[in-house]
């Protein structure tokens, strides 16, 4: 993962990767898929954070497969993260490519728009019970840094992209976001995981509107949903890989242990905050080394498993 980007490639049948750079470090790029249609114009999934030279590296991609930004007729989301949705604005602005979302996704955008983040983490930190002295910064991270595209084209669940001579179908995928899909190109035999999937991280859950729909148990349905797709995977992020069904097994069970973790805290004889029970928890860099953005999702994992706990399908889980 550190270190230069991998190369551009192709791959499945004319599908390319190109690598796209990301800010902060910790995942050093995302993966941004081209393809072209019978016509030849091309089509995007995922085109990453809209970093300064952001166009000129998808135009050096494109290149590989003779194309140019004018030749971008859609530009397809798996779902809203900045990483993923952020470098779709300035693909419209510069080619007038068509965004596509999935119809929750896009509601969940709009509804973004309309309110202050940091409103959100100061209420969500309040019922936490986070002590003082780690409020700010916390509410440092609640911010939004990138003004994320609407919708111009929006699909449902079995829908087909609109990439004439392709057959590339939407999967709705709830769970790390209320409106992430997967694709899948039946012809090709690949599956986009966008972030549901990845070859060595956990991917987070709950990380975008929600609404009464639990998270967690909306991710492992999600799961459940594409591990008969047992093709190669192209993920948001790290490499391509094959083994959905195993990965899809492995990443579930790594969020049932912080279930059942959670379920023994929780009954323990006294009363407990997200905090309390985030504190007593097995985090990979150690409780007390967890900071900023990292503490705040940390906290919010917590939160969602608690609630998960409390429903019928979590109690199972965690017995």
């Amino acid at each position: 993962m550190r270190g230069a980007l991998p190369d551009v490639e192709e791959f499945a049948g004319g599908w390319w990767s190109i690598p796209v750079p990301m800010p902060g470090g910790h995942i050093p790029y995302n993966l941004c898929y081209a393809v072209r249609d019978d016509a030849g114009g091309v089509h995007l999934i995922d085109p990453g954070w809209p970093t300064t030279g952001h166009l000129d590296v998808l135009a050096a991609g494109l290149a590989h497969m003779g194309a140019g930004l004018s030749d971008v007729r859609t530009v397809t989301a798996t779902h809203l993260h900045t990483d993923h949705l952020g470098g779709a604005g300035d693909l419209r602005a510069a080619t007038s490519a068509r965004i596509v979302l999935h119809r929750e996704e896009d509601r969940a955008v709009r509804e973004m728009a309309g309110r202050r983040p940091a409103h959100a983490a100061s209420d969500a930190i309040d019922r936490w019970g986070v002590p003082a002295d780690r409020r700010a910064e916390l509410e440092a991270h609640a911010e939004e840094r990138v003004e994320r595209p609407t919708a111009d084209v929006l699909v449902d669940d079995g829908d087909l992209l609109p990439i004439p001579g392709r057959s590339v179908r939407v999967v709705h995928t709830p769970g790390h976001t209320t409106g992430h899909i997967c694709l899948r190109d039946e012809d090709a035999g690949v599956l986009f995981t966008g972030d549901l999937l990845l070859p060595t991280i956990h991917p987070g859950v709950g990380l975008g509107a929600h609404g009464d729909a639990n998270p967690l148990a909306d991710y492992l349905s999600s799961l459940q949903r594409i591990a008969r797709f047992d093709n190669e995977a192209a993920p948001g992020h790290e490499y391509r890989f094959r083994g959905v069904f195993a990965r899809t097994i492995t990443t579930a069970e790594h969020h049932l242990r912080r279930t059942r973790e959670v379920q023994r805290v929780l009954q323990r004889d006294r009363a407990h905050t997200v905090w309390e029970v985030a504190s007593e928890l097995t985090w990979s860099a150690g409780w007390a080394n967890l900071q900023g953005f990292f503490l705040m999702s940390a906290l919010a994992q917590t939160a969602m498993h608690i609630e998960f706990v409390q429903t019928d399908a979590g109690r199972t889980a965690g017995g």
